[in-house]
């Protein structure tokens, strides 16, 4: 009995199912029935004589049963029975013949993208303000180019601007207008320029505005240069011109001392002029998703520079060697480009707090890495390295931290074939001095080309700090870095002592308490 019930209940459900569709399509039918029987439910023709002279004279209404509140019955002329009517609004029109008068009412239809002024006539939708043509020209503030209501009014609003001589602010962003005027050169008191979100080719001369401090001139994708005048431009502080058509900038563009922040994100440069270099203010450089090739050799004369943003440059193949000048740089993004390696003056950019140089070429990074003591985040995926220096157990502060994607040894037989036990080379003089030469700070520059090589490639000893060049030890080991990212790395010793001393200390390895490896640059 329990065994069927489930079936018995089952049909039951699909039988009530069937019925209540059965009932829902037939009552379906017997509505469309009851509207084809009655085709005049919704209008009503009323034949009534309208006047006694013409007998055989007939007006034809056509009218909806249950006109709305307010709606017009009244007669209209025919030309007025044309123009656009708000939703609902009853329409009458009348034509009269010799034989009879035919009098036709109807209802306006309803309007898709109504004007948002007069509600009625369909807008433009071209236009930003998102009315119609009688609405927009009714308007004084706007600055329509498709209903060609931009050039005049925007003239008389900067000859009004100009003679105020108060303006603070001029904003002209949204108007898809083509062509910039001339007379906002007038404009000398402004202090920001907004001029995004339009299809500029080109900007007139702007030297006349020499109390300018914000320039924008974003989303202007026919914009291919900048005009020359913006050198003159003392009081610049910001310059926003992502998103353009860019090819080159201004030669004299470092004649800007007091610019802060310049993006030029998304456009089509290939190199930088050596001005550029000169912009000693300069704090934010966004240069994203270009097609540099090469950078200034003198950017590192940029010592205010601190967040700089390079990536997406797939033709950049190298950092020039003066990057490691900006002192003061926190953010360093090379992320999807050609770099085969990192200089290793990046590790002299000891206030560095994010370095990204994920999806690049790079088979190892730079065995200085411990002097980035301020490092916090680390991504380096999608590269072909295998191992990593051991200066990164000295990273202290090292927090967010990728390598997915990379080659990276997996198991000790591999890590044994990297590592050197015995010494390298002989302790000579050479290296004792070298090692007592870089202890004490002393500038490397002194130095023979061919010992500045020989100290641009040390190591650091993981025991006591001290700087090796050509007598060392090294063992391949397996390091947890950012609390939970174990991770292979390539420990270096000055001598077998302190790689005895080293594997004694119980894991993790604790850092050494001073890095003896002082700033040489």
């Amino acid at each position: 009995a329990g065994c069927l019930m489930l079936p018995l209940a089952l049909c039951t459900l699909f039988l009530a199912a069937a019925i209540a569709l059965w009932f829902g399509h037939r009552r379906r039918k017997q509505q469309q029935a009851a509207i084809r029987e009655e085709p005049n439910t919704g209008n009503n023709i009323a034949s009534t004589p309208t006047s006694n002279t013409h007998a055989d004279s007939i007006s034809i209404a056509l009218r909806p049963a249950s006109p709305p509140p307010g709606a017009e019955c009244e007669g209209r002329a025919l030309d007025s029975s044309r123009r656009a009517q708000p939703p609902g609004t009853t329409v009458v029109r009348t034509v009269e013949t010799a034989e009879a008068t035919l009098t036709l009412t109807t209802v306006a239809p309803a309007v898709q993208n109504p004007c948002r002024g007069c509600k009625v006539v369909e807008r433009k939708r071209a236009c930003p303000y998102r009315l119609c043509r009688n609405c927009c020209l009714r308007r004084d503030d706007t600055l329509c180019v498709p209903h060609r209501t931009f050039t005049p009014r925007l003239q008389r609003l900067i000859a009004e601007s100009a003679a105020c001589d108060k303006t603070l602010e001029f904003d002209i962003s949204y108007s898809y207008a083509a062509t910039c005027p001339p007379e906002i050169n007038q404009l000398r008191s402004v202090l920001v320029l907004n001029l995004s979100n339009n299809r500029f080719t080109s900007l007139p001369d702007l030297s006349a505005l020499q109390r300018l401090e914000c320039l924008f001139v974003q989303y202007n994708e026919h914009l291919t240069h900048l005009p020359p005048s913006i050198a003159n431009l003392a009081n610049l502080c910001e310059l926003d011109a992502k998103n353009c058509g860019l090819v080159s900038l201004p030669t004299d563009i470092g004649r800007c001392r007091r610019l802060t922040n310049l993006d030029l994100t998304c456009n089509s440069l290939t190199c930088l002029p050596a001005s550029l270099c000169d912009l000693s203010s300069l704090v934010c450089l966004s240069l994203h998703s270009n097609k540099l090739e090469v950078l200034p050799l003198d950017i590192g004369r940029l010592h205010s520079l601190e967040i700089i943003y390079l990536g997406d440059n797939p033709k950049l193949s190298a950092l020039p060697p003066s990057v490691g000048q900006l002192t003061a740089l926190t953010q360093l993004d090379v992320s999807s480009c050609s770099l085969q390696q990192l200089p290793e003056e990046v590790c002299d950019c000891v206030s560095l707090q994010r370095l990204c140089v994920d999806n690049n070429n790079l088979r190892q990074l730079p065995s200085r890495i411990f002097k980035l003591q301020q490092l916090h985040d680390l991504y380096i995926q999608h590269n072909a390295i295998q191992i990593l220096p051991g200066g990164v157990a000295f990273l202290k502060q090292l927090y967010n931290f990728n390598a997915h994607n990379n080659p990276l040894l997996r198991s000790y037989v591999e890590l044994g074939a990297l590592s050197q036990p015995q010494p390298v080379g002989k302790l000579s003089l050479r290296e004792l001095c070298l090692r007592q030469f870089v202890a004490e700070g002393r500038d490397v520059s002194l130095l023979p080309d061919e010992l500045q090589e020989l100290v641009g490639a040390g190591q650091v000893c993981m025991e006591c700090g001290l700087a090796v060049f050509a007598h060392y030890v090294q063992i391949a080991d397996f390091h947890v870095v950012a609390t939970f990212h174990r991770v292979p790395v390539l420990h270096t010793f000055c001598s077998l002592q302190h790689l005895q001393q080293f594997q004694t200390k119980p894991h993790p390895h604790p850092p050494p308490p001073r890095l003896r490896w002082l700033h040489t640059s």
